[in-house]
């Protein structure tokens, strides 16, 4: 003889509203962090200077980065300021950036408190070269944000996938036979 699942023990539908809910919080995560690195990297632009000229720096809250290009030529810059700076291709942590089909590389970081002012030239090598320079960026930021992100957006939707799958098979499963 069977006995029929009383309708109390079934989970009720307001477990489907629930994993909707932790659905649309994974996309919003998902779609906020995605539009937040895209601007980021979209809106990063650097200024170019002409080589073997000197170019007055202010820095700003995160000091400045120098970019050169082509990458994987020789360059030399040296900066004068609050305190004296001199490197060369190679003496930054590597970093490349492409935009408009150039890879720029770059160089070092002037770094300081922000209004430091600094005069800076910088030369290349005995080959031809484009310098720039623009706020360095904050890559560990956007690493950290970005994982912290993407984990929670993924653990909402993996609690929802399961919530959903779990209350279909409960709700949907026949009564054993007793």
């Amino acid at each position: 003889m069977t006995t029929p699942a009383s309708p109390s023990s079934r989970p009720s539908r307001g477990w489907y509203a629930l994993a909707a809910v932790l659905a649309a919080l994974a996309v919003v995560i998902g779609a906020a962090l995605a539009a937040w690195i895209i601007r980021a990297l979209v809106g990063y632009e650097i200024v170019e200077f002409p080589e073997g000229e000197p170019v007055t720096i202010v820095l700003k809250d995160r000091g400045e980065a120098i970019w050169v290009t082509p990458e994987n030529v020789g360059a030399t810059c040296k900066a004068t300021g609050d305190s004296d700076y001199s490197f060369s291709s190679g003496s930054a942590d590597r970093m490349t950036f492409i935009r408009g089909g150039q890879t720029w590389v770059r160089v070092g970081i002037l770094k300081g408190p922000p209004g430091a002012e600094y005069t800076l030239v910088c030369e290349d090598l005995g080959t031809t070269q484009q310098f720039g320079h623009a706020p360095n960026p904050q890559i560990g930021r956007y690493v950290v944000v970005g994982v912290s992100g993407g984990l929670v957006a993924g653990l909402s939707a993996m609690a929802a996938f399961l919530i959903v799958l779990v209350v279909a098979i409960k709700r949907n499963s026949k009564p054993r036979v007793a």
